[in-house]
């Protein structure tokens, strides 16, 4: 069996991630609002604008629910 280094598997793996990545933003495959592994997106601007809102209700004495789910 043919072993392939890690290195290089990981380099195989940037350029297909990158090829993809662009194709997929050229095209339009990913809505707007679907932010998910995206370089200019980060996760602390949706931390942020979650505790806004939470924020927001709470001081109108609105209750809050909220599920976080990780795929």
């Amino acid at each position: 069996m043919f072993m392939v280094g890690h290195r290089v598997l990981k380099l195989y793996v940037t350029v297909v991630h990158m090829k993809l990545f662009r194709e997929h933003e050229e095209r339009g495959f990913k809505a707007r609002g679907q932010v998910g592994f995206r370089s200019t997106h980060q996760t602390i601007n949706h931390i942020f604008t979650l505790r806004a809102l939470i924020d927001e209700a709470l001081y109108c004495f609105l209750k809050v629910y909220y599920c976080f789910v990780n795929f």
